[in-house]
């Protein structure tokens, strides 16, 4: 007899509707934001990359991993020298598995998936202290 409501992205995954309707709930879906790629931003984010001024590039889920490639385009994201003298950083594994897919491969991986657990282990992996 629980009734959820699930607001959420326009475009996202259905693991956790699907479980709470497992679990017997009644789950109602409100889309109540779309992500959209307008291109601002793109030309000084490819001259910075291109310039070496960005040591990571963080995802924080699959939309952003296809924006990024979207707004600055494929041949330009997958060319970048990932690992070398950028790091790309993933909130988690489906992040991850959408990146590799599309061509960037995944430097650090969140083992908590929330933007904290993204902070931690780009910390850890530019050897910064926490604060």
């Amino acid at each position: 007899g629980t009734r959820v409501l699930l607001p959420r992205a326009e475009v996202a995954r259905d693991a956790l509707p699907e479980a709470l309707r497992l679990a017997g709930a009644d789950v109602v879906i409100a889309p109540c934001y779309r992500t959209v790629v307008d291109g601002s931003g793109a030309d000084a984010a490819r001259d910075a990359l291109s310039r070496g001024e960005v040591d990571a590039v963080t995802f924080t889920s699959s939309s952003t991993v296809r924006n990024f490639i979207e707004a600055l385009g494929g041949g330009f994201a997958q060319a970048l020298p990932w690992g070398d003298a950028v790091v790309a950083a993933s909130i988690g594994p489906i992040t991850s598995e959408t990146a590799r897919e599309m061509g960037i491969p995944i430097g650090v991986e969140a083992s908590r998936y929330t933007i904290e657990g993204l902070v931690e282990a780009l910390s850890a992996h530019f050897g910064l202290e926490k604060e």
